[in-house]
């Protein structure tokens, strides 16, 4: 059969094939025969695969032939030196017995003296504070805060109100001057590194303590006062256990210098005559009032001293929030409102939110921000508007200061007027790094009305040890376990006898007269009610209870009293013209389990009393003088803001009403 469209290479593969395979097996055979492929080298000789056998047996015979060597010569060597070699293997290899000390620069101040020479640090011991004169004030609650305060609305329960509280203000001087000079010693070791509190005094806390007076004469157990409702305070983050995050966010929060101001010069919580402010005792340190002055006179000063720290304050929490920020008009807001809506209309469909960036997380500890100088997006925006609400209570803060000041210096002059103004904003400004002392204090709202208490305190600054006992020698090592570093506790500061809402003085008392001829009295009493001290006189007899039926205009003066009996003093002379024999007044309380003689004139010129007219006669003169500043403000729509740290809050043990 004829092949059709096989080519030539296709009909002869497989002789193709046959012939490729012999050449490639008789080249292979061909190397094998005539070259030296399988020859090896064996000390610089290429030898023959037949010649290798030979080769190794000769060189076995001529190892087997070598002389023999004595080893117990050396063994007898490696015995008699077993001994030090094993010493020499346990010690050292270092001319010393511990490697030289090397130390960076940076080192050296991380790294604590006592860990690598055995020296110990400075152990700083601070001392005790100076307790001053408790302050004593009473004002009233608004329904709204009673309200928000839960403890408040527990103490109140379902009364309607008035709202009125008493409460009491230990205070004390910090010698910071000694503070600063302890943490800078090197009396009792090496100074403490300053990278390990900043370079800066740190105060934690305040700890005032109280005791009540019994009724048989000793003092109760002493009772922590507990931290300010709506303040901050870090006793709670310590509570849960301290350590180096609480440290980070505690040096974070303390910064701020209002931040610091909040803890050991807390403000109080909203009242109805906004009664206490900072400048009450900053005022103290730059000299009273004489007691010469008139009520208005009086009253004006503490006002400008008030209002003169409030303004002070209030500027420098605007310097750190960023500064004074102004609002803007009704058209720049219009126009920022349009702005805004384009680029939310040119972000719509891209993904875009429309914010400038992520919003950054509080800064620590209360969520405290860097003060609007950073950050962007939302936090950015409530920065703004709390610099705008800041900026409005300033401006209207320092107009009513200049009213008051204008007043105060038709009385007494400008420059004293300017001066007072000047000493309480300068007590308010107060650098812990270079001033010499600071005022610090608490508001106790545990207290009862007619107890008497007395208040001792220590200051708790940050601990420099505070996590770095591993850098600490071994007798230090506990120097580290607390948090905070305590002054010595300071001895009891002088008694206080809280004032009850509702206090009597008799004022005289003329015996044999009467309708019944037993003897009358005449009672002054005082009356503490809704925000204002009240005034009433009362003509009784042995029998009749003080104040009882006195309700005048929705206020009760009963005091729980009655009189029992008055009596001739004939050791007393009653003055003047009147030639009538001066007389004692006997009270009993209602429960019949206290008796008490009062002497009118010893009553007359009690300081509670003149305490209680000074604070009718200051308020009357408040209400005249300052009218027209507050309808001023009502007219503009400010109100005073509230001083920081005011805000709304917890607290327990309340004071009586």
């Amino acid at each position: 059969m004829k092949n059709k469209g096989i080519n030539l290479v296709e009909q002869h593969i497989e002789k193709i094939v046959l012939g490729v395979a012999g050449a490639v097996f008789f080249s292979a055979l061909a190397w094998q025969l005539v070259g030296n492929v399988n020859h090896v080298t064996v000390a610089g000789d290429s030898i023959a695969p037949s010649e290798l056998d030979s080769k190794i047996a000769t060189a076995t015979k001529a190892i087997r032939d070598r002389p023999k060597v004595d080893l117990s010569a050396i063994k007898s060597s490696f015995a008699s030196q077993a001994g030090t070699f094993q010493q020499r293997l346990a010690s050292g290899v270092g001319p010393d017995g511990q490697l030289p000390r090397i130390e960076a620069g940076l080192a050296s101040v991380l790294q604590s003296d006592g860990t690598s020479g055995g020296k110990p640090f400075h152990d700083a011991r601070l001392a005790a504070v100076a307790m001053q004169e408790t302050l004593q004030l009473s004002d009233t609650f608004d329904v709204t805060t009673v309200r928000e305060v839960p403890q408040l609305k527990a103490f109140y329960g379902d009364s309607v109100g008035p709202f009125d509280i008493v409460w009491a203000i230990p205070c004390a001087i910090v010698d910071l001057k000694s503070i600063r000079a302890e943490l800078d010693s090197t009396a009792r070791g090496l100074q403490i590194p300053k990278l390990w509190y900043r370079d800066s005094l740190l105060f934690i806390d305040v700890a005032f303590e109280r005791e009540r007076l019994k009724s048989d004469g000793t003092w109760s157990e002493p009772t922590l006062v507990d931290a300010v409702p709506g303040a901050f305070s870090f006793r709670p983050e310590i509570a849960k256990g301290a350590d180096a995050g609480l440290r980070d966010a505690a040096f974070k929060y303390l910064e701020e210098k209002s931040a610091q101001l909040k803890i050991v010069q807390p403000d109080f919580l909203p009242t109805r005559r906004d009664v206490f402010s900072p400048g009450l005792l900053l005022a103290q340190s730059t000299g009273s009032s004489a007691s010469t002055e008139t009520a208005e006179v009086r009253g004006l000063r503490k006002e400008v001293a008030k209002r003169s720290v409030e303004v002070k304050r209030l500027k420098d929490e605007l310097e750190e929030a960023g500064g004074e920020l102004d609002d803007k008009s009704k058209e720049d807001k219009k126009k920022e409102d349009e702005k805004k809506k384009n680029d939310e209309k040119k972000n719509s469909g891209n993904g875009s939110d429309g914010s400038s960036g992520a919003s950054r997380p509080g800064g620590g500890i209360g969520g405290a921000m860097d003060g609007g100088k950073r950050g962007s997006g939302a936090e950015d925006v409530a920065n703004k508007e709390k610099r705008i609400r800041m900026t409005k209570g300033l401006r209207a803060l320092e107009k009513r200061l200049e009213g008051l000041e204008a007043k105060l210096g038709g009385l007494l002059g400008v420059d004293e007027a300017a001066k007072a103004a000047a000493a309480s904003a300068s007590a308010a400004s107060v650098d812990v790094m270079a001033a010499d002392n600071l005022m610090v204090w608490t508001h106790d709202i545990g207290v009862s009305p007619g107890e008497t208490y007395r208040y001792r305190a220590s200051v708790k600054t940050y601990n420099p040890f505070f996590s770095n006992g591993s850098l600490l020698v071994k007798e230090q090592a506990a120097l580290d376990d607390s948090f905070t570093l305590d002054s010595a506790t300071s001895p009891w500061g002088p008694p206080i006898r809280v004032a009850p809402p509702v206090e009597f003085f008799v004022i005289d008392a003329i015996a044999s007269e009467g309708r019944l001829g037993v003897g009358q009295a005449t009672i002054e009493v005082f009356r503490y009610h809704d925000g204002e001290r009240h005034r009433e006189r009362f003509s009784v007899q042995p029998g009749d209870a003080i104040g009882a039926g006195g309700d005048r205009s929705g206020i009760s003066y009963d005091t729980g009293c009655y009189l029992v009996d008055v009596f001739a003093d004939v050791a007393t002379d009653r003055g003047g013209a009147d030639r009538r024999a001066s007389a004692i007044a006997v009270v009993q309380s209602r429960d019949g389990e206290r008796y008490v003689i009062r002497v009118p004139k010893s009553d007359v010129t009690d300081p509670r009393r003149a305490e209680y007219e000074d604070e009718i006669e200051i308020a009357k003169a408040n209400r005249a003088l300052l009218g027209g500043d507050a309808s001023d403000a009502a007219k503009e729509g400010e109100s005073t803001p509230a001083a920081p740290g005011g805000g709304l809050g917890g607290g327990r043990g309340l004071g009586g009403r």
